[in-house]
């Protein structure tokens, strides 16, 4: 991840979310912190932000097509799977961003889901049904 620091500066700041770190010494950084004017976060263009995560390195980049849910008093837990039951990632979330996670990805479906005709992308609950459904046998069946 991208740090800058401009000359003898003890406190350098990330781009992508502002977040400040010591430069060496941490009982400066401890001292300063309260110095550090509050300041609200700049929003990140998302194709920056996309396009920033996939070319480094660093940043994990995990397939997944399931998932499980948990929750405690604080946050939401996700539990991403592959094939089945074996997972791959665990992310905690706090309520907050777990809704507004929610609320953006629903958005980006249904901008998606206009972009191609107003077809109805189907989830995996509405799928799992239509596979467990029982066909009625028709009188000249044989099965």
């Amino acid at each position: 991840m991208a740090w800058y620091c401009a000359g003898e500066a003890k406190v350098c700041q990330n781009p992508l979310n502002n977040s400040l770190r010591r430069r060496k010494d941490t009982r400066y950084y401890q001292s300063m912190a309260a110095d550090v004017p509050e300041s609200k976060p700049k929003q990140v263009d998302p194709g920056v932000l996309v396009n920033a995560a996939l070319s480094d390195p660093n940043v994990p980049k995990i397939y997944t097509n399931g998932f499980g849910l948990g929750l405690t008093n604080a946050d939401i837990i996700i539990v991403f799977q592959r094939f089945g039951p074996a997972p791959v990632a665990v992310v905690n979330l706090s309520y907050t961003l777990a809704k507004t996670l929610a609320q953006r990805l629903g958005s980006l479906v249904s901008e998606f889901e206009n972009k191609i005709g107003g077809q109805e992308i189907l989830t995996t609950d509405r799928i799992d049904v239509a596979l467990t459904k029982k066909e009625p046998k028709g009188k000249d069946e044989v099965h």
